[in-house]
């Protein structure tokens, strides 16, 4: 890691307003990220910039999992909890 990029995640940690040993971390754990969905196994190409920006990464620090999931099981993911919950904004 040069020293530009050092800099750059110091910023981001600092912004996050967590220690940069975590952010780190976190960072490595792409090596762990998995090749297809994790509901429907439909492919993930990482080397697409489409993808990486519409499927969402789920991140579990313990134990350390790494999960990927494509936009149509997202959404029904999102659709589930609306019904179960009721429409109501729990966050």
């Amino acid at each position: 890691m040069n020293r530009k990029e050092r800099r750059a995640l110091k910023s981001a940690a600092k912004k996050a307003g967590t220690d940069i040993a975590d952010l780190e971390k976190s960072l490595g754990m792409f090596d762990m990220l998995p090749d297809a969905c994790t509901s429907c196994a439909r492919e993930f190409d990482k080397g697409s910039r489409e993808m990486a920006f519409t499927w969402r990464v789920v991140v579990r620090k313990d134990p350390d999992i790494v999960r990927l999931f494509c936009p149509a099981c997202t959404d029904k993911a999102k659709e589930v909890a609306d019904k179960n919950i009721g429409g109501k904004d729990v966050g």
